[in-house]
């Protein structure tokens, strides 16, 4: 099976059976039928083959001998691609369209952890034992100016998305931050999934960075209240 003779449709198949997969091997298969695990192995077979014909064999250290996929062959650190595109050929801080104000003071994060697969694994049920819902993480001078205690149920709001979550008081992140984990917040569907914790997304406005084209997932502004 090559990417040739596959289609997206086929692509996206693949991938979600074998995202079952992994979600029901945490599980110990339990909740799927053995037609279903049979399935389920068999995408995963043909997804692993059809990502080894995609990239080819690993090899490490290929710039050593054939240099790097660029023009130069060089790592370039001045792209003359970027410049002929219009951008700027060095590499530039744009400052986020949704800055901190006086109404939404705080930069809104999100990041992913290594006990759960961006939303896909919310509704299993043992790592949900392990965490249950994400947390906003806020800075413990900000949060005590503002009479927030650690696990104190708190409203996140800007123009975009409005909801209830449950306070993380740290000193992990920086005062003008604040944060949870991405991942949560499913109200549609799953039965341990819906209604954990809340979705970071509907904070952020529908935009994509302005070179890779990837969703801005930390171009937002909250404020934060009891």
């Amino acid at each position: 099976m090559t990417k040739q003779n596959l289609s997206r449709r086929e692509l996206l198949k693949i991938s979600s059976m074998s995202g079952a997969l992994a979600g029901a091997g945490a599980l110990g298969l339990r909740h799927l039928g053995p037609a279903e695990v049979q399935a389920a192995q068999a995408m995963q077979g043909q997804w692993t083959a059809t990502c080894c014909n995609m990239c080819g064999d690993t090899h490490y250290n290929k710039y050593l001998t054939s240099g790097f996929t660029t023009p130069s062959g060089k790592f370039e650190f001045y792209s003359q691609q970027m410049l002929a595109k219009g951008l700027n050929p060095l590499p530039d801080y744009v400052p986020t369209e949704d800055l901190p104000s006086g109404t939404y003071p705080f930069h809104l994060i999100n990041w992913k952890e290594a006990l759960h697969t961006h939303s896909r694994t919310q509704n299993n049920r043992w790592l949900m034992e392990f965490h249950g819902e994400n947390e906003l993480w806020i800075n413990i001078n900000r949060a005590k100016a503002l009479g927030i205690g650690d696990g104190d149920m708190v409203t996140v709001e800007n123009p975009y998305g409005k909801a209830r979550a449950r306070a993380k008081v740290t000193r992990r992140i920086h005062p003008d931050v604040v944060g949870m984990v991405h991942g949560f917040g499913h109200w549609a569907l799953g039965p341990v999934a819906l209604g954990k914790g809340i979705n970071d997304s509907q904070f952020i406005r529908g935009q994509a960075e302005r070179i890779s084209g990837m969703a801005a997932h930390k171009d937002g502004a909250v404020k934060v209240y009891k």
